[in-house]
């Protein structure tokens, strides 16, 4: 069961990296089926299988046999991994809570592949937050307005120094701050934080150069995982 679990996560990794790079690119259509980015042929089922297809054709397209990297690979781990954590360690855990965190990864792979995020996924994100919000039995005053409170300190801070935190990264935390409990939101920033100096380092070791910026989204979606565990 844990492998036809982390399976079905793979494969739904796989759909939403094809999804973020149609976004990001501009060529997002719901009729679209996925094709080389070299020679432009449709692929067909047995190109599309996770793990297997790149074990069989090498990690090639099967028609002009260029080399398609090992994005797909690591986005489908990635995937199952989160699948795993959301089924196994959130089973009581809101629904919206384990959507909120498959859009986080979503908004991941829009990060990585091209530096930013479309806002309709935050458009998505604040969806989530005011159905999680209408479903519970009262909404409270004290927490609700700390949110804001959250929310208006980071949006100060982005206008202030824009450098720090980019406009899409303001605009998840500042609804991620309505979705876990308000006293949490500090070790929210604070786990980001620690992720994003990870990331950091990790990129200057591997590069031998100090990059210029470091994807942020990645850390946001680690540490968000992580609180939504613990509370």
């Amino acid at each position: 069961m844990i492998i036809i679990t982390f399976y079905v996560g793979a494969c739904l990794g796989s759909f939403l990296l094809c999804l973020a790079d149609q976004w990001v690119s501009g060529t997002f259509s719901f009729t679209r089926r996925s094709r080389c980015d070299n020679c432009q042929v449709t692929l067909g089922v047995w190109d599309l299988i996770p793990f297997v297809t790149q074990a069989f054709f090498n990690s090639r397209c099967r028609n002009c046999h260029c080399f398609i990297g090992h994005t797909y690979f690591w986005s489908e781990v990635v995937s199952g991994i989160v699948t795993l954590y959301c089924v196994y360690l959130l089973p009581h855990k809101p629904w919206t809570l384990q959507l909120v965190i498959y859009t986080l990864l979503l908004a991941s792979f829009c990060d990585l592949l091209a530096g930013w995020v479309p806002d309709r996924i935050q458009f998505v994100l604040l969806g989530l937050v005011v159905i999680q919000t209408l479903s519970t039995d009262e909404l409270q005053f004290t927490p609700f307005m700390l949110a804001i409170f959250y929310s208006g300190l980071l949006w100060i801070i982005y206008y202030l120094r824009r450098d720090w935190l980019g406009g899409a990264d303001v605009k998840t935390l500042s609804i991620l701050a309505f979705v876990l409990p308000v006293h949490s939101f500090p070790y929210l920033l604070l786990a980001a934080s620690i992720f994003g100096l990870f990331s950091f380092l990790v990129a200057y070791l591997w590069r031998h150069s100090m990059p210029r910026s470091v994807p942020f989204f990645p850390a946001i979606t680690m540490s968000f995982c992580c609180l939504a565990y613990v509370i």
